[in-house]
């Protein structure tokens, strides 16, 4: 059995919910450290959730882990930012959950939210 599904697309849509942006940060034996997660770029890691679709397929409300938080500071909840080759990892979390990381280049908005 796989322990995870990798999808790559040409664009992927994410809907703004208005979840606060959090800074992620290095664990080192379960403990959180000062030091920041960064990406393969060095640029430092933040987390928000996010309603996704990929090349026209619903991923659902996913946990987006992105290097840029400011579409998503910037925009007011119902807003759809649009981006190009996503990358998406599906695997096991735990016994119920479901882990779903996408990774997205260039997030634009593309329709406007509620103010």
């Amino acid at each position: 059995m796989a322990s995870a599904i990798e999808m790559t697309g040409t664009t992927a849509r994410m809907m703004v919910t208005g979840e606060k942006v959090r800074p992620q940060y290095e664990y080192v034996d379960g403990v959180r450290t000062e030091h920041p997660r960064v990406d393969e770029q060095n640029r430092p890691l933040h987390r928000v959730g996010a309603v996704v679709e990929m090349d026209g397929s619903s991923l659902g409300h996913v946990s987006v882990l992105t290097p840029d938080p400011a579409p998503f500071e910037q925009s007011p909840m119902g807003t759809v930012l649009e981006g190009t080759f996503p990358h998406a990892t599906v695997s096991i979390q735990d016994q119920y959950t479901l882990r779903i990381k996408v990774q997205v280049a260039d997030l634009e908005p593309v329709s406007g939210g509620s103010k």
